[in-house]
């Protein structure tokens, strides 16, 4: 299901043209233009990932940039004739299959997936053999500055305020000061060698690297051998059990429709272009 999503994202592109000329002026204004296309506010809301709806201005027109692009090429395969061609026709008739079929596993077959917190609990009791920490792991909270100056009222701050209050004030993102659980060949050598020193609450900093100038404080040290904490595998858990659920939902909905829409295989024709080609 997920590889599949990846791939119509790419096929989507392609068959962009399409849409859009498909598409009467209820969306909303027209924003761009690209040949005898035209996107609306509501095109772009729709076609722009997700991911880029809250960056800045220029991450935007980069997308309508490319969208344009796109555009004008496909008017140009189009003008040339290109869509009569038999290769380009099967190309278009795989991804429509692909975009409708995905659009029932989202609508029908992953609606059916249900997972209760005390489902993956019990998953994780039954199987907390494959959660043993094979190596010694560290639990740190961490900030960053810039330059020397910014690290030198960080210092003189920490004399009278907690790490915590400092890195909120400091830190680029202080949602997530603290940055879990890391093996020391999972970090910067020079942090590495500080946070594996420390004793619980104790901090450190400045540390200087390429980056920046960093702090530390120690938040739990796990040695190798205990498991780790359910809550910082909930996530991998219930992705591993969403996806045996659907699984599971989309065999049973295949056999339905098994049932309801004949699928008739000539075998002997398969094998036998199978043989000729070989």
């Amino acid at each position: 299901m997920f590889k599949r999503i990846i791939i119509l994202t790419t096929m989507l592109l392609a068959m962009l043209f399409m849409l859009v000329n498909c598409t009467t002026n209820e969306d909303g204004n027209i924003l761009v233009t690209a040949g005898k296309a035209e996107l609306t506010e509501g095109e772009i809301s729709y076609l722009l990932p997700e991911g880029f709806r809250d960056e800045l201005s220029r991450e935007v027109f980069r997308f309508i940039d490319e969208w344009a692009k796109e555009e004008i090429l496909a008017e140009a395969a189009l003008d040339m004739g290109l869509q009569k061609r038999p290769d380009i026709q099967y190309q278009l008739e795989e991804a429509r299959r692909m975009i409708l079929a995905s659009a029932y596993e989202r609508e029908v077959i992953a609606s059916r997936v249900a997972i209760d917190s005390s489902e993956v609990y019990n998953y994780y009791l039954d199987n907390i053999e494959e959660f043993i920490r094979s190596k010694d792991e560290v639990r740190c909270a961490h900030f960053m500055v810039s330059d020397s100056f910014e690290a030198a009222i960080v210092d003189s701050l920490l004399d009278t305020l907690s790490f915590e209050e400092v890195a909120i004030q400091f830190s680029h993102d202080s949602k997530n000061i603290d940055i879990g659980y890391f093996a020391k060949d999972e970090m910067h050598p020079k942090l590495a060698a500080s946070a594996f020193r420390l004793q619980e609450e104790e901090r450190a900093g400045p540390i200087e690297t390429e980056y920046g100038y960093h702090y530390i404080q120690l938040i739990d040290f796990a040695p190798k051998g205990t498991p780790k904490d359910f809550a910082d595998v909930e996530d991998i858990l219930r992705d591993i059990i969403a996806e045996r659920k659907f699984r599971t939902a989309y065999g049973i909905v295949i056999d339905s429709l098994k049932g309801e829409k004949a699928i008739i295989i000539d075998s002997s024709a398969v094998l036998g272009k199978v043989k000729n080609e070989n």
